[in-house]
């Protein structure tokens, strides 16, 4: 059974770096992006770490529920939309999340600052509403 000690605990560290990151995306154009080191280095740090608790998550949903294990990052969001946690949808907005947090994580010297300005810009709120399937999902599992 799905811990929601455990998930909750992992939900209000992600929301604290996922208000950091709207926090910087609301004052920050792609110029000063660019040009701001310290703040590319945050928002970077701030993304792996906000991916990596949403992966994390998914994977004690999966562990806990006794799902086939996911055998890479990619798919732990793959199980979860074929066992009804997220929709097709979102699965198609966050499935490139795995591979992303595998360039900021591997990748690291060869980090195109554009394209994580765009990932700050077009899929943070992605994160926000995985969060959110995730609180849905364990309130529906309490009940029960």
């Amino acid at each position: 059974m799905v811990s929601p000690e455990v998930v909750q605990r992992r939900l209000r560290i992600l929301e604290g770096y996922l208000k950091k990151l709207r926090a910087i995306r609301a004052r920050i154009t792609v110029e000063l992006f660019l040009e701001d080191s310290d703040t590319q280095d945050i928002v970077e740090r701030n993304l792996h770490l906000a991916v990596e608790s949403v992966l994390d998550i998914g994977q004690h949903i999966i562990a806990s529920s006794g799902w086939q294990p996911a055998e890479e990052y990619a798919s732990i969001f793959t199980t979860l939309e074929q066992h009804g946690v997220i929709s097709k949808e979102l699965l198609r907005r966050v499935h490139g999340m795995a591979g992303f947090r595998n360039l900021l994580v591997h990748e690291y010297a060869e980090i195109d600052h554009f394209q994580v300005f765009q990932v700050l810009q077009d899929h943070l709120d992605d994160l926000v509403e995985l969060a959110q399937v995730y609180r849905q999902f364990i309130e529906v599992e309490q009940g029960r």
